[in-house]
């Protein structure tokens, strides 16, 4: 097909001149791996920053439909993007028939499918939960698998930074399973060989690597937002490579090995994923202390501007629609209710907690979406949308889940 022909002849060309850009300016090396011409394949990857899809391409000569946020692929670039990469849209956080159908187009066409199943880049450094639906996925597609791994780029790259890094990190393929292998394997083999590659520490390769950069703790506080010393919520403050707390007083540095120093405090949290996992237990430690009331708004946050996004049915089938419905607005979160109003203070939206459904994504959008509409709340540069998510996802979901046991 023509539209191929020029697909391949874009994704060549670009991978000719990105690898040397990767490794001279990322310090990154892409492992070459050789596929066999009109076969398909299935890649899983592991998930660490934004730009993980061209990190991992530039190990393979063949083009590679990614699985993409339906955001992004129905976003400002939609006829750049189909034209010469064709993704395969899904909407974040929802059973998608529509992309199952495509992969199977693509697997059916000899095409190769890339996938992270994830599907959200890690805040903390270990890698976010893999649904085990995924294994059904791999069954259907009825095609070779290959575990890709992405190294150090949580050190040169960490989802929450401002800047990027100096340091060293690799891509490449670690596994291999063919169709007659996987079939061999139970679901349940499967899914923990899965996890067993791409799944867990994203630090386990930087072991003795450093990672400079003079503003290697900004923007910190989109992750990390509660003070170990004093617990209180949203006092963070991150500058170059200082995290301090304007209350008290409490300050650590981060360090090119990517651990904490403590400078003054008491309290002291070695990496970012021990200081991420204390942010949910004083969560949930406050709940127990009655320090959420109702009627009161736990968290208040003004945001950038908002984007709606349905499905909409046409001949061709479901298409993705979005419009921006209002800008400079702010969000509330009660124990029963989440609401966003507009910047004149007008109440637009107002969802019951106990039906939330909140994501994640990029550096500081928070996704809440239910059966019609998904609604993204684009923040300010420092805004954490982490807390919503933790108070919603840790602490009254699982309220929820002990009342109705």
């Amino acid at each position: 097909m023509k539209g191929d022909r020029r697909r391949q002849f874009v994704w060549s060309f670009l991978r000719i001149f990105v690898r040397p850009i990767f490794r001279l300016f990322f310090g990154y090396k892409a492992i070459n791996f050789k596929l066999e011409k009109n076969k398909p394949y299935v890649i899983l990857s592991n998930h660490v920053a934004q730009i993980d899809p061209i990190y991992l391409a530039i190990s393979f000569k063949r083009k590679i439909n990614f699985i993409a946020y339906a955001g992004v692929c129905y976003g400002k670039y939609q006829k750049l993007l189909h034209r010469y990469f064709a993704p395969i849209p899904k909407t974040k956080g929802k059973s998608d028939l529509m992309t199952i159908r495509e992969s199977l187009k693509v697997i059916k066409n000899n095409g190769i499918v890339g996938l992270f199943p994830s599907g959200d880049c890690s805040f903390s450094g270990v890698e976010s939960h893999i649904d085990r639906s995924i294994i059904k996925f791999l069954r259907m597609m009825k095609a070779d698998l290959l575990l890709y791994r992405l190294d150090g780029i949580y050190g040169t790259s960490p989802r929450w930074g401002r800047k990027r890094n100096k340091g060293k990190a690799r891509g490449q393929v670690k596994k291999v399973l063919t169709v007659d292998e996987m079939n061999a394997l139970s679901d349940e083999e499967l899914y923990n060989t899965i996890i067993e590659v791409i799944g867990g520490n994203n630090l386990s390769y930087i072991e003795g690597n450093l990672y400079k950069g003079k503003y290697c703790a900004e923007y910190l506080e989109r992750t990390l937002y509660v003070c170990p010393d004093c617990g209180e919520v949203g006092t963070m403050f991150s500058h170059r490579e200082a995290f301090t707390c304007l209350k008290c007083g409490y300050q650590v540095t981060y360090q090119p090995d990517l651990h904490f120093k403590l400078v003054k405090g008491k309290n002291y949290l070695p990496t970012v994923n021990d200081w991420y996992n204390y942010c949910i237990d004083a969560l949930k430690e406050k709940d127990k202390n009655d320090q959420f009331p109702n009627g009161q708004s736990i968290f208040v946050d003004n945001f950038e501007y908002l984007k709606t996004e349905w499905l909409e049915k046409s001949e061709q089938g479901y298409q993705v629609k979005h419009n921006i419905s209002f800008e400079d607005g702010k969000i509330s979160l009660y124990r029963d209710k989440f609401t966003i109003e507009s910047k004149d203070g007008k109440e637009i939206i107002n969802l019951p907690v106990k039906s939330l459904k909140v994501i994640f994504h990029g550096k500081k959008s928070l996704v809440i979406y239910n059966e019609q509409f998904t609604y993204t709340i684009h923040g300010y540069d420092r805004f954490c949308g982490m807390k919503y998510l933790h108070l919603v996802n840790e602490v009254f979901k699982n309220e929820l889940i002990e009342q109705n046991d």
